[in-house]
């Protein structure tokens, strides 16, 4: 797949037609937007750290999830 085929895929999938995700991926991989995607769907992160406690076991700190 070169650059003009693999833009010439992504106008299509946004214009609705469908394509398998690995043809999709490629395309997007050729026209250097797969960072952009995988951007997209990261955590934007927390607003603040959270600090370790200490676990109370005698094995030091341990970390708590927070949901």
């Amino acid at each position: 797949m070169n650059y003009q085929t693999a833009n010439l895929i992504l106008d299509r999938v946004v214009d609705g037609e469908s394509y398998p995700l690995n043809i999709v991926n490629k395309a997007l991989e050729m026209t250097g937007d797969l960072d952009g995607l995988h951007e997209g769907l990261r955590s934007q992160g927390m607003d603040y750290a959270i600090p370790q406690k200490d676990a109370g076991n005698g094995q030091g700190r341990s970390d708590e999830l927070v949901g």
